[in-house]
């Protein structure tokens, strides 16, 4: 009897932790392109060297591993870059459009001395359907051909 009450316990529980995460997904947060920028922008009155490996902390990145990583690159260490941290956030460009960008911060163990942000993709998924981002029809390099 109490072998039984401890399976029919057991398999309550396993499938109350298999329910849970798809009841607790919520979506990824969005944030501005503009916000991360800032986060990342020194002031030109400021006198630093590097920002602290902490900046950013409170933007919703997901960022792929806890902390800065060394980095393997001969070219980057000789430049001076020994550190590098990679995430991904969900960017919305001054619309309602939200895309995943790549986020990419270099510096040292005094800490971060310049960051990248790449488009995943210029493929957009929406309410209305998918698309692509296009340049602007003001845009002077709009349908130029190279």
């Amino acid at each position: 009897m109490r072998r039984l009450l401890l399976n029919v316990v057991l398999a309550a529980l396993a499938l109350g932790v298999t329910a849970l995460p798809a009841q607790q997904r919520t979506p990824p947060a969005k944030v501005k392109l503009s916000a991360v920028l800032t986060a990342f922008l020194v002031d030109s009155g400021i006198r630093t060297t590097a920002l602290p490996w902490a900046t950013g902390s409170a933007l919703p990145i997901r960022w792929a591993t806890p902390a800065a990583v060394a980095v393997a690159d001969a070219g980057l260490i000789k430049a001076g870059t020994t550190q590098a941290r990679e995430g991904r956030f969900l960017g919305t460009l001054g619309d309602s459009v939200a895309l995943w960008m790549q986020i990419t911060l270099r510096g040292s163990a005094i800490g971060l001395t310049g960051m990248s942000i790449a488009l995943d993709s210029m493929e957009v998924t929406g309410p209305r359907g998918q698309g692509r981002l296009l340049p602007d029809a003001g845009d002077d390099r709009a349908g130029a051909e190279e």
